[in-house]
């Protein structure tokens, strides 16, 4: 799932990994709930911006839950597997939305459940991929594909290189990644923030919940936003701006030397007037950052803090 302003992928970072290179990472900042229930599909269906009707058993899909003045709570990672939904998203907003979810299920038969206990790896790179054919029937390659493995669901994530998300048990996690240490070095957490930088791919975490409405992630371009599914949270909204065509502030791809640029700091333009903020962000040691931003559309410089600060530069 590419977006526009995207630029092409970088070959190297500051810690010297190769972009195309093999790798795992724990990512432990991501949470499951888990839908049950025969009325889970139509239940989630009215409460977020995709259309989950188009959403296949055995497909993965980029989502988001709003409040009702349009702006997402949190970016939603959609699994629908064969008896369950599951819902992954951001670890520090898990039991808030956990919470206001169950207000929403009234009389729907649907249970909503902290699944507390999974893990979650990432794995890229070729080896990943081959390791995944040796052990897996079939391996996902489709963007958003979703296969399993004995124990484990395995997401297939766009981005510049071939790229796994993979959770479920944490034994059959730590087993996985055993088996791929030997060719899939550890790296940081923080290489797949980059991955989702370098894709385009924002992700709503606490320091930046309810801050945009969903066409400012570019979620109307990539498939998380549909414009003629019914009635949801912050639908009306969301509607009015589509048909009036007045998204005046997108997300766009960034860098700066400054080397940290933090979720959530807001952007100034040379005259001091606040023009955007940061959304996702990454520290490339001494190369700077790099960074998603909602930003207004006609800006290429803005500045952190105020108008003198570090300038970002941003794609066309």
């Amino acid at each position: 799932m590419t977006t526009q302003n995207t630029p092409a992928p970088v070959t190297q970072t500051g810690n010297g990994i190769d972009i195309q290179s093999d790798f795992q990472c724990a990512l432990p900042s991501l949470s499951v709930i888990r839908v049950t229930g025969e009325d889970r599909l139509d239940f989630l269906h009215s409460q977020l911006t995709r259309d989950l009707h188009q959403v296949d058993n055995d497909q993965a899909s980029m989502t988001a839950w709003c409040n009702p003045k349009g702006r997402v709570i949190t970016t939603l990672l959609l699994c629908r597997r064969n008896d369950h939904i599951d819902l992954i998203l951001a670890s520090d907003l898990k039991d808030a939305v956990l919470k206001k979810l169950r207000m929403f299920v009234l009389r729907a038969r649907v249970e909503l459940e902290d699944c507390e206990s999974l893990a979650f790896l990432g794995l890229g790179g070729a080896a990943a991929e081959s390791l995944l054919g040796e052990t897996m029937a079939s391996v996902p390659n489709a963007e958003w594909g979703l296969g399993e493995m004995d124990d484990l669901a395995v997401v297939a994530v766009p981005g510049p290189t071939a790229r796994f998300l993979i959770y479920g048990d944490q034994a059959a996690v730590d087993s996985l990644a055993q088996k791929a240490a030997s060719t899939c070095p550890p790296v940081d957490a923080s290489w797949w923030t980059l991955l989702n930088i370098e894709t385009g791919l924002p992700w709503i975490d606490l320091a930046v919940s309810e801050q945009f409405l969903p066409q400012m992630l570019n979620l109307d371009q990539t498939g998380g936003l549909d414009f003629n599914k019914g009635c949801y949270p912050g639908q009306e909204v969301i509607a009015r701006l589509h048909y009036r065509g007045e998204v005046k502030q997108r997300l766009r791809y960034g860098t700066s030397s400054a080397t940290e640029l933090m979720p959530g700091t807001a952007l100034y333009n040379n005259s001091g007037e606040r023009a955007g903020h940061i959304v996702n962000s990454v520290t490339d040691n001494d190369q700077g950052s790099r960074c998603l931003a909602v930003i207004s559309t006609a800006a290429t410089t803005l500045h952190v803090g105020d108008a003198n600060g570090a300038a970002v530069e941003f794609s066309s």
